[in-house]
């Protein structure tokens, strides 16, 4: 891959940028009045960020804060780089507005925007991949640490340049190691499958490390054998609370209240149903409502204005009409979701309150049959089986 300029468009914002076949050098002039000064804080790091930009860095304040601190003064410009990569010639546009969405092609050739997941993979398998290379290439995951290689910029004043072993400091060993066998074009399998190995081996031990903190703090049992052991126990009492409500039947002169209870109940579900998919309605609305609407104007007359500057303005006048009506016609769909949002609810506060009416009339049932000692045991029973299949659940769903 070779360089071969870096420039604004539109131009201004800083001078074109031709390199050449070799050693280029970045500058300060210095000032004979003040020698100190002269040579500081002229764009020198800052124009190598902007390679780096073009070359799909982050663009977030805490990853590069120079650069990002110059975003305001890049609006409205895209960052163009041409570049070869075995004879072919290429151009790429970035801007900051929408660093994620990205303009690449063959010089020449028409160009095509691209995410920047995308991108990736496109330029890692360009610029990285070896044909007949047996080993692992993930070019999308590793172009940026790959290139990284290359690129080393000093980002803050009292920052130490890394040495070529370890070029990403924030990566493990394991990890740069596989990077080090594909760089020197060695087979990097059993690297690779080391660094994975890590990495599984480290989730592993994070998981059973907070599911025995969890076991050990709900349930006090201090060892995991111990829990299998817990796990059988609520099996058996379960099943044991089964055969019991299965065998439990009511008295025959209270079956007219069990049979209203059971009504009431019969409601009461299919109430909370009901108010359990307006919810579900309701949340889709407000997701919906909130929807925003952008159209990238800049981008689109761009685009025309390299086939014809009067086939821009045409589009441009048609899309600003097209844009209008659709913020009109936003403007009434949201009037719409907001009339229907309204009704559901005053549909789910109207089935809550039939909710309460019902609950308080099945109260005064069970409170009957339990003044006659009709349902003690069997409450009692339901209970305690919610309780141990609630916690017999938790439990395994953290063991496993």
């Amino acid at each position: 891959m070779f360089l071969k300029k870096i420039y604004s468009e539109p131009l201004g914002l800083f001078p074109e940028v031709n390199f050449t076949n070799g050693l280029n050098i970045i500058y300060g002039i210095k000032d004979e009045e003040n020698p100190k000064e002269s040579l500081n804080s002229v764009g020198k790091s800052t124009f190598l960020d902007l390679i780096d930009f073009t070359l799909l860095s982050s663009f977030r304040k805490n990853h590069n804060p120079r650069l990002y601190k110059a975003k305001s003064i890049m609006l409205g410009y895209d960052i163009v780089l041409e570049f070869d990569i075995d004879e072919t010639s290429y151009i790429l546009k970035r801007n900051v507005e929408e660093p994620d969405y990205i303009e690449f092609g063959k010089f020449g050739e028409e160009s095509a925007f691209y995410r920047i997941r995308e991108l990736k993979d496109i330029l890692g398998n360009l610029v990285f991949k070896r044909s007949n290379y047996s080993g692992a290439f993930l070019p999308n995951k590793w172009y940026r640490s790959l290139i990284t290689f290359y690129i080393k910029i000093q980002k803050f004043k009292k920052a130490k340049f890394l040495d070529p072993i370890k070029f990403i400091n924030e990566l493990t060993e394991p990890e740069l190691n596989v990077y080090h066998f594909y760089l020197l074009g060695l087979d990097n399998t059993i690297p690779y499958k080391i660094f994975e190995n890590r990495v599984n081996q480290k989730g592993i031990s994070n998981t059973i490390t907070e599911v025995s903190r969890y076991v050990e703090e709900k349930y006090e049992i201090r060892d995991l054998k111990l829990a299998q052991i817990e796990t059988n126990k609520l099996k058996l009492e379960i099943k044991k609370l089964s055969d019991a409500i299965e065998k439990f039947e009511l008295g025959e002169q209270y079956e007219d209240a069990e049979a209203e209870a059971n009504i009431l109940t019969g409601k009461i579900k299919n109430n909370l149903y009901q108010n359990f998919l307006d919810n579900d309605k309701l949340k889709s609305y407000q997701q919906s409502y909130s929807l925003p609407t952008k159209v990238n104007m800049r981008r689109i007359n761009t685009m025309y204005g390299e086939i014809s500057k009067e086939l821009s303005f045409q589009v441009n006048k048609t899309l600003k009409e097209a844009v209008s009506f659709r913020k009109k016609l936003s403007e009434s769909r949201k009037e719409f979701l907001k009339s229907e949002i309204d009704k559901i609810k005053i549909n789910i506060n109207s089935r809550n309150k039939t909710i309460q009416k019902l609950e308080k009339e099945r109260a005064k049932i069970f409170y009957f049959l339990s003044a006659q000692e009709a349902i003690t045991d069997l409450t009692e029973a339901f209970y305690n089986l919610s309780e141990k299949k609630n916690k017999l659940t938790d439990l395994e769903s953290k063991r496993l």
